[in-house]
C-alpha cells in the first residue's frame, strides 16, 4: 500500500506521452554549435544519458550540446577520448557502447551474457589509439577485457570475491589494477593474463583508485 501511495497510477504512461523520450532535448541551433568550442565536461546520469557541456569562459550555464540515450539502466561509468571525441560507457544493463560524440552516434555496443542476466558492470577504463580496448569490473568480481574494434570478449579475469568498484590500466605495459569491496587491491598482468599481487590492508569496501 505504501508504494502504491506513491504513485499517480491514474496518470499517463510514459509510453503514452513520450515524455521520456522528449524530457532531454537539446535544441538545434545548440547541437549545431559543437564546433565553436574546444574545452569540454561530459557526465552520466542514472537514466543511462551522457550528457556534453562546453566550457565558456564567465558563463555559468552553457548550453548542453549533446545529449544521448544510451542504456536502459544508470550509466555508471565513462572514459571519453578527447581527441577523438569518443567516449566508451558502461551501465547497470550488462552494456558497453563506443559513442561518437561529435556525430551524436553509437558505433558499436557489446552486451556479455557469459555470467547471466544479473551480471552488471560498474566501472570501466579503455584506450581508443592503437588496439583499441577496454577493462570492466563487474558485480561478481571479474574484471573483463573487451576488443572495442571486433566489439568480442578478450579475456575475462578472476580473484574478487565482491563488486569490482574501480580500475586503471597501464595499456602500454599491460597492467591492469582493480579494487572490490572484498577489501583487495588487485594487479593483473594482461599478458599472462592472470593476478600477480594482491595488496592487503583495508579492512572494508575498497571503492577508488588513482
Amino acid at each position: 500500500k505504501w508504494m502504491i501511495d506513491q504513485y499517480d497510477l491514474t496518470a499517463p504512461l510514459h509510453a503514452e506521452t513520450n515524455s521520456f523520450f522528449t524530457k532531454w532535448t537539446v535544441p538545434q541551433k545548440d547541437f549545431a554549435s559543437f564546433d565553436q568550442y574546444e574545452e569540454w565536461v561530459a557526465a552520466s546520469s542514472c537514466d543511462g544519458f551522457l550528457f556534453l557541456w562546453p566550457i565558456i569562459e564567465g558563463d555559468r550555464t552553457p548550453p548542453v550540446v549533446r545529449c544521448k540515450s544510451l542504456h536502459s539502466a544508470p550509466c555508471v561509468d565513462f572514459v571519453m577520448d578527447w581527441n577523438r571525441m569518443e567516449a566508451v560507457t558502461c551501465g547497470l544493463d550488462n552494456k558497453v557502447n563506443l559513442y561518437n560524440v561529435q556525430q551524436n552516434q553509437v558505433i558499436s555496443s557489446f552486451r556479455d551474457g557469459g555470467d547471466g542476466d544479473a551480471q552488471v558492470f560498474l566501472c570501466v577504463d579503455a584506450q581508443l589509439d592503437g588496439p583499441a580496448r577496454a577493462a570492466l569490473g563487474t558485480n561478481f568480481g571479474r574484471v573483463k577485457v573487451l576488443d572495442l574494434q571486433r566489439m568480442q570478449l578478450v579475456t575475462s579475469l578472476l580473484g574478487h570475491q565482491d563488486h569490482c568498484r574501480a580500475l586503471s590500466v597501464d595499456w602500454e605495459q599491460q597492467l591492469l589494477c582493480s579494487c572490490s569491496w572484498d577489501s583487495y587491491v588487485h594487479l593483473y598482468d594482461l599478458r599472462s593474463p592472470k593476478l600477480v599481487h594482491r595488496f592487503e590492508g583495508h579492512n572494508g569496501n575498497c571503492g577508488a583508485l588513482e
